[in-house]
């Protein structure tokens, strides 16, 4: 049937437009934010040059509900007095409840100043303010007759499931999967700091899809607990993952682990929001390349003063991480621990190269040389620098010297208090097992 391009109708819950079609004329049809409304059979009037919008619009299920209905098509009720409502209605005529704010003054408030609800929102694009909190969208679950009235499964308790069992997971990363093993305490404020960045950046992002791609969201409240439930668990167990195969770096790009975490984030996110495809590839590609990439980054800027590993050349609060750690109990006194076990090496290197390391590093330098252990593997060694200036220089030549000898990278003096040696596991060309 040949199509007549004769004006636009707006959906009475988020003041979307379409263009008016005969063939939907007086039929039910449904939005994109999934209100069920009631196409008008005249072409309405409408200004020629807004975007077609055909396509986030369908005919809605009839069948289906006349079938649950007995045939018989039940109106739609006011949830404060029980009133019957006329499709698409967002004011109740009896009772003046809204059914956009959830509340009475602020209907009546409306109906005073003759103002409808779509004007109330603002039109799609329109650049108010109104319009651009009307992107959020209003919860839409419940509202159709046909809809299920209970969501707090997923609304509410799988999003706190996600956040208790995402922050349980990356704790036990920090502790077990990581390549410096940290204690509970440090543990888990590395994973709070971590959560508060990723969700402050997809929040950032979000308000930019909302703004600029017209995309909704929900009720803010209950969107800003799925955004926590979402960034926190898939990372971990990414990463998890990415360290048990050597994916990670230093040995290893992070890509695994990357797909994991975009898997598993497209998963979540066509669970726990209604987004057609486009922008689920959108909000998914924002959140892991947020949480991957920018969150990593950002927190080692914070933590280790660069965005580098720990203990990398430029690093300017070295001593006071180390400080921190020393107070901790963590790092243990690197010549009685390799002595204690003819098991134990520095990173992957054979133990005649790691006993030569600390041996040397302990003659120059006395008990003030530590190690940071990841099993029967020294992770990283903290020397503390002599003073004098002729001491300091030896030992950073010896350093220097074992690294030009295994195909590392000079030592630097920054002019810290330590130094720290970083020993990722199985750095070597051919790890050497444990």
């Amino acid at each position: 049937m040949e199509t007549v391009d004769q004006g636009k109708f707006s959906c009475q819950q988020c003041g979307k437009s379409y263009r008016w079609k005969p063939d939907f004329a007086g039929r039910k049809v449904k939005c994109k934010c999934g209100f069920t409304m009631t196409a008008p059979k005249e072409p309405p009037g409408a200004p020629a040059d807004e975007p077609d919008r055909d396509r986030r619009y369908s005919v809605a299920d009839e069948g289906k509900q006349a079938a649950k209905a007995g045939a018989v098509e039940t109106a739609l009720r006011c949830p404060s007095c029980k009133e019957a409502l006329e499709p698409g209605a967002m004011v109740c005529d009896s009772c003046g409840f809204n059914l956009k704010t959830g509340s009475k003054p602020a209907a009546k408030k409306a109906a005073a100043v003759g103002g409808s609800p779509a004007a109330v929102m603002g039109a799609p694009g329109g650049g108010g303010t109104a319009s651009a909190l009307a992107a959020y969208g209003a919860p839409r679950r419940g509202l159709q007759k046909d809809a299920p009235q209970d969501f707090k499964a997923i609304d509410m308790y799988l999003p706190i499931g996600l956040i208790v069992g995402g922050v349980a997971l990356t704790v036990l990363q920090y502790m077990q999967f990581n390549p410096t093993n940290e204690p509970f305490l440090q543990a888990l404020m590395y994973t709070g700091l971590k959560l508060v960045i990723s969700f402050v950046l997809v929040v950032i992002g979000c308000v930019f899809l909302i703004k600029w791609m017209e995309m909704a969201l929900g009720d803010p409240a209950l969107a800003a607990l799925k955004l926590a439930g979402i960034v926190i668990g898939p990372t971990a167990i990414a990463n998890i993952i990415s360290f048990l195969i050597h994916d990670a770096p230093p040995t290893g790009w992070g890509l695994v682990g990357f797909f994991i975490a975009f898997g598993l984030f497209f998963i979540l996110y066509h669970y726990l929001f209604e987004f057609d495809m486009s922008e689920k590839w959108l909000i998914v590609g924002m959140t892991t390349m947020v949480c991957m990439l920018a969150t990593p980054f950002l927190f080692q800027l914070i933590i280790h003063g660069n965005p580098g590993a720990l203990g990398s050349k430029g690093a300017q609060n070295d001593d006071a991480v180390i400080q921190y750690m020393l107070d901790l109990g963590r790092p243990k006194p690197a010549k009685a621990w390799i002595d204690d076990s003819r098991g134990r090496i520095v990173g992957s290197w054979p133990r005649p190269d790691s006993e030569e390391l600390i041996n040397g590093l302990n003659d120059l330098v006395g008990s003030e040389v530590y190690v940071g252990p990841v099993g029967p593997q020294a992770a990283e060694i903290y020397v503390k620098l002599p003073s004098n200036a002729k001491k300091r220089k030896a030992v950073i030549d010896f350093v220097t010297s074992w690294n030009a000898k295994h195909g590392r990278k000079p030592a630097t003096d920054n002019g810290a208090k330590w130094m720290l040696i970083p020993f990722m596991p199985y750095d070597h060309p051919e790890p050497v097992g444990f």
